[in-house]
């Protein structure tokens, strides 16, 4: 077997690996979702119209629950980046380089996705609070609703939406503008990249 056959086997194993790794991820997280949502349905109406404040099992489920439906959403808009970024690691490595495994990338990017959910679990539990949020997690206030689609609209847009699509859209442009060869720089990478997703 020739070099740039053993190099493109490799190459081969080595997507499939991550492939395979981002889709398990995946699946277990929609499936725990799905599972959740099935047990949701099968309460008792009147558990899911209980009002009472917050406890820390609560806070703890639900960001455990958007972290989870942000992994699942967003861990397969990430594989294009991972495997340029496990591309350009592995022709590095092979060049001699010290490069961090693509795995530190993508835990830097699931970080960013990690730390949204507890902002959306904290802004959640302030919402609920203030009394702005139905036990059915619906806001009580049309004001919000209709602010929250106002800022929405307006932001797309501005500048900054198309910046951060051209980084979030473009693997290799992201990759090569921003490659760092560290442990720290893949992660790095990584927060950077679900900055620019987020």
């Amino acid at each position: 077997m020739s070099h740039a056959q053993s190099a493109w086997s490799v190459a081969r194993r080595d997507r499939a690996a991550i492939l395979t790794a981002l889709a398990g991820v995946t699946i277990l997280a929609w499936l725990y979702l799905i599972r959740t949502a099935g047990g949701m349905d099968s309460a008792e109406p009147m558990d899911m119209v209980r009002l009472r404040a917050w406890g820390s099992s609560d806070f703890l489920f639900i960001f455990l629950m958007w972290t989870i439906m942000m992994v699942g959403m967003m861990v397969p808009t990430a594989i294009p980046t991972t495997l340029v970024y496990s591309a350009v690691a592995r022709k590095a490595a092979g060049q001699g380089a010290v490069v961090a495994p693509t795995l530190v990338f993508v835990a830097g990017y699931v970080t960013v996705w990690t730390m949204f959910s507890l902002g959306a679990t904290l802004a959640q539990w302030g919402l609920d609070r203030a009394a702005l949020l139905s036990p059915m997690m619906v806001t009580t206030s049309p004001a919000i609703g209709a602010s929250l689609l106002i800022v929405a609209g307006l932001y797309q847009l501005t500048p900054l939406k198309r910046a951060c699509l051209s980084h979030c859209r473009s693997p290799a442009h992201f990759i090569s503008a921003h490659w760092r060869p560290s442990t720290s720089g893949a992660f790095r990478m990584g927060i950077e990249h679900g900055t620019y997703c987020l």
